[in-house]
């Protein structure tokens, strides 16, 4: 039995024949001992009876014959041509530029995005809703609203008591709500309660979340507070409403001061979202 050799380099292959064809051996008696060291699948017997030719006619080299680079489908009017694509919409994909180009690979496309030009993906963050220039407009009007009314009363120190105080039971006069446009929130019923009570609500930009005290502040203390919880009845749901009334005017206010920094945000990118 013979041992066999497994996974042998091509180069090794070769030289082997063209040992073999120096010797005069036939092409069938190659492939046979071929197969039997080196495995059946080694080298078809096609390919032994071509690389033999090739010895017989005077070949030396075992070698693979150097070749030349495939031409580089990459020229510089293409490069500059999709930087120009791209500098029209940055918010582009491959898939768009594919439809630009049709006769140009999504391969190609991806090297000279990120190769040639250098471009790369900064981020990729969800938001609500692609704003209109109204919704723009509409959001830098609230934030003008809150900080005007902010900077002229927010100095009394008892806002923070008052916003602890509407959550602890009825709605007494003079509070100013600031809450979501959700649709609990803006029911007639809930407008026709908050006017009864002689409270104001504050108006809220449409498609911000980021804008809402609750979701960005409130949520993160509720959910350290209600982690691991469960509630089957309800004179247990009464324990969150414990919690809701036991957080001091402190942790409101914080929630307003980063509010406030929020809307600044807003004026200064004229409405737009902003990262954080």
């Amino acid at each position: 039995m013979f041992k066999t050799i497994d996974q042998p380099a091509d180069c090794e292959i070769r030289s082997v024949i063209r040992f073999l064809t120096a010797k005069n051996v036939s092409a069938a008696e190659f492939h046979r001992q071929i197969s039997d060291v080196y495995g059946p699948n080694a080298m078809s017997s096609s390919k032994v009876h071509m690389w033999v030719r090739a010895f017989n006619d005077g070949r030396e080299n075992a070698q693979d014959e150097p070749r030349s680079d495939r031409p580089s489908v990459i020229t510089d009017d293409l490069v500059k041509a999709v930087d120009e694509k791209i500098r029209e919409d940055r918010r582009f994909t491959i898939s768009t530029l594919a439809l630009e180009f049709p006769n140009v690979g999504r391969t190609t496309l991806h090297k000279v995005v990120s190769e040639k030009l250098k471009f790369r993906k900064l981020c990729a963050r969800c938001v609500p809703r692609l704003l209109t220039e109204e919704h723009k407009l509409k959001r830098m009007a609230c934030a003008l609203d809150f900080l005007d009314r902010y900077h002229k009363e927010a100095r009394d120190n008892n806002k923070c008591s008052r916003l602890q105080n509407k959550r602890r039971g009825l709605l007494t006069s003079g509070v100013v709500l600031l809450h979501d446009n959700a649709s609990p929130h803006s029911a007639i019923n809930t407008q026709n309660l908050i006017r009864s009570f002689g409270g104001e609500q504050i108006d809220h930009p449409p498609y911000s979340p980021v804008m809402a005290q609750s979701d960005f502040h409130l949520f993160r203390y509720l959910k350290e507070f209600l982690g691991g919880k469960r509630f089957d009845t309800a004179d247990e749901v009464k324990e969150f409403q414990d919690w809701l009334s036991s957080q001091a005017a402190d942790v409101y206010e914080v929630g307003i001061q980063k509010l406030v920094e929020r809307y600044d945000k807003c004026l200064n990118k004229h409405g737009k979202y902003v990262e954080k």
